[in-house]
């Protein structure tokens, strides 16, 4: 029995652009959109960090905390992070034992030092290289992985 042909049967056209191609699911394209998020998850919340302690007269971290603490808002960001960035590190650890990820300690230190938003497209980099190499047969035994 064969079904009636409509735009719904059909596959969505895929699209290719410098950073993202649809078309390969994590292809090199996507390999190059994390590096690209891991320099701006570092530069962002420094240069963040750096403007705050100009404008402060230097890092005092007792005017840092009293800032965090100022408004509900601000600690209700603060809470959000810190859950993500347990949660990130359980994570990392975890689906590096599995994979075996050598250097998983790199993103969990950037996690640490710079936050979430290093650690966590740091981790999906190392991450991907992995699998593709264990997609070529180069690396640990595939049986590992699952």
């Amino acid at each position: 029995m064969s079904s009636p042909s409509n735009a719904t049967d059909r596959a969505p056209e895929l699209h290719t652009t410098r950073w993202f191609n649809t078309a390969k699911p994590l292809a090199l394209d996507d390999l190059r959109f994390y590096v690209l998020m891991c320099v701006l998850g570092t530069a962002l919340p420094y240069g963040a960090l750096v403007a705050w302690g100009v404008e402060n007269g230097g890092f005092n971290v007792a005017a840092m905390l009293g800032e965090i603490a100022g408004s509900r808002m601000s600690l209700l960001a603060w809470a959000d992070v810190l859950v993500a960035a347990v949660v990130l590190i359980y994570f990392i650890l975890r689906e590096g034992r599995r994979l075996s990820i050598s250097g998983v300690w790199m993103p969990v230190a950037g996690t640490c030092v710079v936050g979430v938003s290093l650690g966590l497209p740091l981790f999906l980099l190392m991450r991907e290289r992995k699998l593709r190499r264990l997609k070529q047969g180069v690396g640990s035994d595939e049986q590992n992985v699952g």
